[in-house]
């Protein structure tokens, strides 16, 4: 439980400054300058405390509810061509879709092939077509 005890400013202002800190490229005279087109007077030093103290705490409650993949995952690939030569395009997914995997425990990762798990992934590779043949015309 993250605690605001003791601060002066309204919890949704720090969590709003920290936030625009940490997602977007903005130095803390910015956010400073933005504060005050809102009317609110935060010092960029002020600033400064709020992101080291909360930063880290925030992340580690992010990361309590981040969501564990599924243990069966889909293979997918396409062929496409990059620069003027064909690759291949991998990713894995699970079946809830999640795209991106932290093997935090080392567990060995099992493959099994069933003709019909794929589907669903192959239906996917009209959308990557679409998005690369639209960038091939738009650049040569």
């Amino acid at each position: 439980m993250i605690t605001f005890k003791g601060r002066h400013t309204p919890q949704s202002i720090i969590l709003q400054c920290v936030r625009w800190y940490c997602a977007y490229p903005l130095s803390y005279r910015n956010i400073e300058e933005m504060m005050a087109e809102r009317g609110l007077k935060i010092d960029h030093s002020t600033l400064n405390r709020w992101v080291v103290h909360y930063a880290p705490k925030l992340e580690k409650a992010f990361h309590k509810k981040k969501k564990l993949p599924g243990n069966r995952w889909r293979i997918d690939e396409t062929y496409l061509k990059v620069r003027g030569q064909w690759r291949y395009y991998y990713r894995a997914v699970d079946k809830a879709g999640v795209n991106q995997f932290n093997d935090d425990n080392n567990q060995r990762v099992k493959i099994y092939q069933c003709k019909y798990l794929n589907n669903i992934t192959q239906q996917d590779h009209r959308n990557i077509k679409r998005v690369t043949n639209s960038k091939r015309c738009s650049l040569g």
